[in-house]
């Protein structure tokens, strides 16, 4: 089983990241992550590599065969809701984790499931790849 990790590269959401792909690793489940940092430049300067960088992500869940996505949804991040968004149309499972306040509904929208405690994240991830071995 694959995972795929994302969650706001800025606002400490690359230790986020860090914690769960660290986590996860230890527990053997196989995670991919995705560090592109979309927030370092002005998108009216760029707007012709927009639909480069579109394809790019729906590209990498085909090249990368990922079976979940694990959000963290700690902080606003509209790459992570496009890599959601993306997951959801390929009927690829999505995972939300925040073990701080989420202040917003709006994180919760393309999400599955919730968890706030890793060893209920860990606990379904492992149940979901029961699922898809049986397959």
């Amino acid at each position: 089983m694959r995972v795929l990790v994302v969650g706001s590269i800025g606002k400490r959401g690359e230790t986020r990241i860090d914690f769960l792909v660290g986590e996860l690793g230890a527990r053997d489940i196989e995670v991919v992550k995705v560090r592109t940092n979309y927030g370092n430049r002005d998108w009216r300067e760029h707007f012709d590599e927009v639909k480069i960088y579109l394809k790019n992500s729906q590209r990498y869940f085909e090249e990368n065969s990922i079976d979940v996505v694990v959000a963290d949804l700690s902080a606003a991040s509209d790459g992570r809701t496009h890599q959601l968004m993306i997951a959801n149309q390929r009927g690829i499972p999505t995972f939300g984790f925040a073990q701080v306040v989420v202040d917003t509904p709006w994180r919760l929208v393309d999400v599955d499931r919730l968890f706030t405690n890793i060893n209920d994240l860990v606990a379904a991830l492992r149940s979901y790849e029961k699922t898809i071995a049986a397959d």
